[in-house]
């Protein structure tokens, strides 16, 4: 038992400056360098993305579904397992018969009758098509919302708009929604003007000319840890370019 054990002598130093001597690497700082770098996104262009009243008005009005409760629409869906069937009974219509008339010349043809609201139909291809088709026509070509289930086709017979938010209430939305866009734009326009800048000039300078902060990171080892283990999120996501730091002599920068 570990109480049995006789104790163990104590190592001279001749011993521990020995074994120290032949265990020199466990000793071995790795090395280290310190990195200035500067980085940017789309997002650092939010706040040059500027627009008047007048155009996020324009916008609301546009968009003015986004900006409202859902639409409520009551539709007429005609089944049957075989699409065949369910294409003779669109060719009548096509040919100017009413729903009912053509319902009659193609039995089999189940109708079902329902109000809903976008968030009522679960498969997203279906709720995409029922939201888009045009009210009072019955749609000519027919669906079937997943395999196994019957084929169908639509008629819209009424749409009731939401209720749209008023625009006091929503205007700084839609000015941020205005703004993603415009800052992608202004963020893409600005790759070519800032790879030009980057072949050469400090990296202080390209700061100035773009509006954009320079990091000054802890010294940090070819793995992009520092000293304390910490890994700077700035390294992660970069980790062609750090590998690429490990390769320059001091002042030089990478591409």
């Amino acid at each position: 038992t570990p109480a049995l054990v006789t104790g163990v002598a104590a190592p001279t130093d001749a011993a521990m400056e020995a074994w120290y001597e032949s265990n020199k690497e466990r000793f071995k700082q790795p090395e280290r360098r310190r990195i200035s770098a500067l980085a940017y996104s789309a997002d650092d262009f939010l706040d040059r993305a500027s627009f008047t009243d007048e155009q996020v008005r324009a916008e609301y009005d546009l968009q003015i579904k986004t900006y409202s409760t859902p639409e409520t629409r009551q539709i007429v869906e005609y089944s049957n397992a075989d699409r065949n069937i369910v294409q003779a009974f669109v060719d009548l219509v096509m040919q100017g018969l009413t729903p009912e008339e053509a319902l009659t010349r193609t039995p089999g043809i189940t109708v079902t009758e329902r109000t809903v609201t976008p968030d009522q139909i679960a498969d997203e291809p279906y709720r995409n098509f029922l939201f888009q088709l045009p009210a009072g026509r019955v749609h000519n070509v027919p669906v079937q919302v997943a395999e196994g289930q019957p084929f169908q086709t639509v008629l819209v017979k009424s749409v009731t708009p939401g209720t749209p938010t008023p625009f006091e209430q929503v205007a700084d939305q839609v000015r941020a929604n205005m703004a993603k866009p415009e800052a992608e734009r202004l963020y893409e326009e600005s790759a070519d003007p800032f790879r030009d800048a980057a072949g050469g000039q400090p990296l202080e300078d390209i700061g100035k000319q773009f509006g954009i902060p320079v990091y000054n990171l802890a010294a940090i080892d070819a793995q992009g840890r520092t000293s304390a283990g910490d890994q700077p999120q700035l390294l992660v996501g970069n980790r062609d370019a750090m590998r690429d730091l490990f390769t320059l002599t001091p002042g030089q920068m990478t591409t």
